[in-house]
């Protein structure tokens, strides 16, 4: 090769820079970023994010988290966890205390049903704890 495409004149079996655009060894199609040299390789971490495949939770998601700061590997960091070794385990925005109990975040009140054609008319007062599971929202309000 002339000396300009040469990665390497001293080295007769060293890449091109046609080939390997940061003559680092690692042929274009291999590297993470063929402009830099101290890029990874595609080999070494699947989706180009910097983070080595070993040390990463998703090597095909450049957003994905990493086992450093996501130990489980559930998508949530492990300071927001309630236990970063289970991924089936509650978060501390839903249960602050990380006991698994999330009922204890739910205010305790309860309220008189007042629309008349509602089932629950009449009966005792109703709490949203009573609709657990039944309803995604609760919408208690009183019209004088």
């Amino acid at each position: 090769s002339l000396t300009a495409d040469d990665c390497d004149d001293a080295d007769a079996e060293s890449t091109t820079v046609e080939t390997d655009g940061d003559c680092d060894s690692s042929l274009t199609a291999d590297d993470c970023d063929d402009a830099d040299a101290e890029s990874t390789t595609v080999e070494a971490d699947g989706d180009c994010d910097g983070v080595v495949t070993i040390d990463d939770c998703d090597d095909a998601d450049a957003e994905s988290t990493t086992i450093a700061t996501d130990g489980d590997c559930d998508g949530v960091v492990t300071t927001e966890d309630c236990d970063d070794a289970d991924p089936e385990s509650t978060v501390v925005a839903e249960d602050p205390d990380c006991d698994g109990d999330l009922l204890d975040m739910m205010p305790d009140f309860a309220l008189e049903d007042y629309n008349e054609t509602s089932s629950m008319y009449g009966a005792d007062p109703v709490s949203p704890r009573d609709l657990l599971g039944q309803t995604s929202g609760w919408y208690f309000t009183h019209a004088t």
